[in-house]
């Protein structure tokens, strides 16, 4: 399967990440690996959900953000799939055994925190019993993945960014959450790869 990758992430992406990413080509080469879970799971209607969580307030670039469970690359990890398990797991208490048909999407270069991230799509058949890191996490988000679609919750906003300026950013609006960056991008990315059939629900 092609992925579409920049063309599609690009549709969400910040304004002057190119210039940022060129500035810190020498940094690129030595970039920090992560990786991250965009799992789907059923909801109590049986809709689609896609989760998400907020992250806890800190002192670092991603301070309060929305984005994926997941996290960096540990030494005790095989691989960089096992690290999107294994901290999804810290984060949402969902075991590996219960993500099911896994499969990688285009991985990520992050400027501000010089991180490369590689995400992973997963399905969980049950609804899940959260179980939150309450260090790390703030709260769990479940949207719709069908309203992901909807042209409504597109927007632009004025964020501060981690060089001390702010900028207006594209983004999806959900429950006065704001969502952008990176995970824009990726939500990008998987957006263009499914289409809903006439039963309604979604196939690549």
């Amino acid at each position: 399967m092609a992925l579409p990758g920049k063309k599609a992430q690009v549709l969400m992406s910040p304004p002057g990440r190119k210039q940022l990413a060129l500035l810190a080509r020498k940094k690129k080469q030595s970039a920090k690996q992560a990786a991250v879970f965009a799992l789907f799971y059923p909801g109590p209607t049986n809709e689609t959900l896609l989760l998400l969580i907020k992250r806890k307030p800190y002192k670092g670039v991603h301070s309060s953000q929305i984005s994926f469970p997941g996290g960096k690359f540990a030494e005790t990890d095989n691989t960089l799939l096992q690290t999107a398990y294994r901290e999804t797991f810290e984060e949402v208490g969902i075991q590996h055994e219960f993500i099911e048909e896994v499969f990688p999407m285009s991985s990520i270069y992050i400027p501000p925190s010089n991180f490369r991230v590689q995400p992973y799509v997963g399905l969980v058949k049950e609804q899940p019993a959260f179980q939150t890191c309450s260090r790390e996490v703030e709260n769990v988000i479940s949207i719709p993945f069908e309203l992901l679609y909807n042209e409504s919750i597109v927007t632009r906003h004025r964020v501060s960014i981690s060089y001390g300026i702010e900028v207006e950013v594209p983004c999806y609006k959900f429950e006065n959450e704001i969502i952008w960056g990176a995970t824009a991008m990726m939500i990008s990315e998987i957006l263009s790869l499914f289409r809903k059939t006439t039963r309604g629900d979604f196939v690549i």
